[in-house]
């Protein structure tokens, strides 16, 4: 047997079920083998007849001393029959299955799961799982152990899978090409299973121990191997050939200069690094990660600078027409039209725009790169995240004299350092602070009840000089989730705070309008901005000191502190206000672990380990293969994964 013959290569296995089983994604046996259980059930502890209940599933060993189809009015059959083990006799009734008296012939051992009939006077079982307990080292497989359960389609039974992985793991021996690449020294030193060993105890656990070890080399194999596609793209990417800047300081004094602020440590290095990695003649792939607040803007134009006075072109792409506005903007004033800069967005792109050094915009940079794209020396990529790879693909593919673009990804989510090096270790990674001087967010939590009460401080809050946001989750009311949201709530809104300008923004609103708005609220003519998560990032409002978010349980942390981070931006004191309508204790946890913590990494990595990474890191877009076994959350065994990977594939 190989792990690549064809899954109808098995007994049993068929051309219809070899059909049904693609539908899971099960072609070959190496699909099979590697299919694994999404949860268990244990059934292992077997007891007496006497000890079944009326609340509880519970696995008991008996005889089937009787069994008869008896025939009902309507032409359907039920099968009455009595169990025993020796001290209790007990009836049992299954529904419509005819064939059990031809499979189940009394007198017969039986493994029963299941609970007594409630709405029944007698004790009595109805419908429970059976399996037939054989003689010799038959190992039942269905009831009286951990037993595990697959996903399913339609035509496939859980037992019939069951039976079908039961076969390949009892010959798992006989499969040829199935050699653990694992080496021994890192198995001895991480204290790792062997792969046959794994695979036996991830289907078939003896305890729930055999789970744990099973998950972890299996899940451990599983990072490695992602680790090793990035080690030798990162090796790739120094063969490639790239523009190689030349970088002259003087341009950039100047535009310091023109700053309101100092720079920071960590931004006149990471600054530093940009310059070093894009002198070289082969292309920078660097992740520039920074919390809200910390200022990767101005270091990514600091970075780009050398590129366009070396006269080569750079784009830098923003995930919405806002950001890209806002970064068209505050850019144009500091270079002061001393390089010909282009907003190409949908709204804004016209064929004038063609000469351009550098490219601001939206991916409709790509729709039109036959015009626009020339002599590219550069890629920016601003909330990296929210691009799918083929985007990123599609612009490192420009090539200008058969040269790569150099690359720089810009984040604010934190991101732990295990996780970036597992989602990005082709890449250098460098991270920005906020300045230490920055005033922290004060963040309260406001329960239902105390939503009346709030309102007047927000009033008080606003009549100061103030600018609220107030976001909500959703557009508009939804029959699956108990939210507010916006369409509802904002009349209220506007009503119960009329003394001020409201206003609202959401992602139905055409973008040149929603521009326009969030051009007034930034002029301090709106007070108040009602919108959806359409301002999580990119929305720079200087005047901002107060953010009222509603249904806050809804929102995974990280993207909490997203928003939270859309106030203060000025170094004023600010609030951020959580409304909840769920008032468990989790929730309560939750948001209060939030509320008293500013930094980024922590509240991501409480996130992750409750919540998953999810979309919080975009990993369906970011190329990697999506997790079976292993956890981004498990810090600690990605860093083992990032040593061992040091040892295999760094030469």
């Amino acid at each position: 047997m190989h792990l690549t013959d064809n899954i109808n290569s098995l007994p049993g296995v068929g051309y219809r079920y070899a059909a049904l089983l693609s539908l899971l994604g099960i072609e070959t046996v190496k699909d099979l083998l590697n299919y694994f259980p999404s949860y268990y059930k244990d059934s292992s502890t077997v007891g007496m007849l006497s000890e079944l209940d009326k609340i509880q599933k519970r696995t008991v060993n008996a005889t089937l001393v009787k069994l008869k189809n008896i025939r009902l009015r309507n032409g359907k059959f039920i099968q009455k029959g009595t169990l025993t083990d020796g001290e209790v006799e007990l009836n049992v009734t299954w529904f419509n299955q005819p064939y059990l008296t031809k499979s189940l012939v009394p007198p017969i051992d039986l493994l029963i799961s299941g609970k007594l009939n409630p709405k029944s006077t007698k004790p009595e079982l109805t419908s429970p799982e059976y399996e037939i307990v054989r003689s010799g080292d038959y190992e039942n497989i269905h009831i009286g152990r951990i037993v595990p359960a697959y996903p399913l389609t339609k035509g496939i039974t859980s037992k019939w899978l069951r039976v079908k992985i039961k076969y390949l793991i009892d010959n798992i021996d006989q499969i040829e090409d199935l050699v653990d690449q694992l080496p021994l020294i890192i198995r001895e030193k991480y204290k790792l299973l062997e792969l046959t060993d794994a695979l036996k105890f991830i289907h078939f656990p003896q305890e729930s121990k055999d789970i744990t070890e099973a998950r972890r080399r299996l899940g451990f194999d599983e990072l490695l191997n992602i680790q090793k596609i990035l080690i030798e793209n990162s090796l790739k990417i120094k063969t490639q050939p790239a523009f190689s800047i030349s970088i002259n300081n003087g341009t950039m004094e100047k535009i310091k200069t023109k700053l309101p602020f100092t720079l920071t440590e960590s931004q006149n290095t990471t600054i530093e690094e940009i310059h070093n990695d894009i002198g070289k003649p082969h292309p920078m792939r660097r992740l520039l990660q920074g919390d809200v607040g910390s200022g990767k803007t101005i270091v990514a134009l600091l970075g780009l600078l050398p590129v366009l006075e070396n006269g080569y072109q750079v784009v830098l792409l923003a995930p919405t027409g806002i950001l890209a506005q806002q970064h068209y903007q505050s850019i144009s004033k500091l270079l002061d039209k001393k390089y010909k800069i282009s907003l190409i967005t949908k709204e804004t792109y016209n064929e004038l725009e063609t000469k351009s050094q550098l490219l601001i915009g939206t991916h409709a940079i790509l729709k039109h790169k036959s015009e626009l794209i020339h002599n590219l020396a550069m890629v920016i990529i601003d909330e990296q995240h929210r691009f799918g790879v083929e985007q990123r693909r599609e612009l490192l593919e420009l090539k200008s004299n058969n040269k790569v673009p150099h690359l720089l990804q810009l984040t604010a989510t934190p991101i732990p350092r295990t996780v970036a090096l597992t989602l990005f270790g082709d890449y250098q990674v460098s991270k920005i602070y906020p300045p230490k001087e920055r005033k922290m967010i004060r963040t309260f939590l406001v329960p239902e009840q105390k939503r009346a009460d709030s309102y007047d401080w927000i009033k008080n809050v606003v009549n100061n000089k103030g600018q609220a946001f107030w976001i909500f989750p959703a557009i508009e009311e939804s029959e699956k989730m108990q939210i507010k949201n916006l369409e509802q709530s904002y009349p209220i809104i506007e009503k119960l705070f009329n003394e001020f300008q409201s206003d609202v923004i959401h992602g139905k609103i055409k973008a040149d309008i929603k521009d326009k708005k969030i051009e007034q609220f930034a002029k301090g003519k709106t007070q108040i901005l009602v919108s959806t998560t359409v301002v999580e990032v990119g929305i720079d409002i200087p005047g901002a000191n107060l953010i009222i978010i509603e249904s806050a349980e809804r929102f995974g942390l990280a993207q909490l502190h997203q928003l939270r981070g859309r106030v203060g931006r000025n170094n004023q004191n600010a609030c951020c206000l959580l409304y909840f309508n769920e008032n468990k204790e989790e929730v309560r946890n939750r948001l209060e672990f939030f509320a008293k913590n500013t930094d980024g990494i922590k509240i991501a990595e409480y996130d992750l380990n409750r919540r998953g990474p999810g979309e919080v890191y975009g990993i369906q877009q970011s190329g990697l293969p999506n997790l079976k076994i292993a956890r981004f959350s498990n810090l600690e065994q990605l860093k083992q994964v990032q040593e061992a990977s040091e040892i295999l594939y760094r030469k």
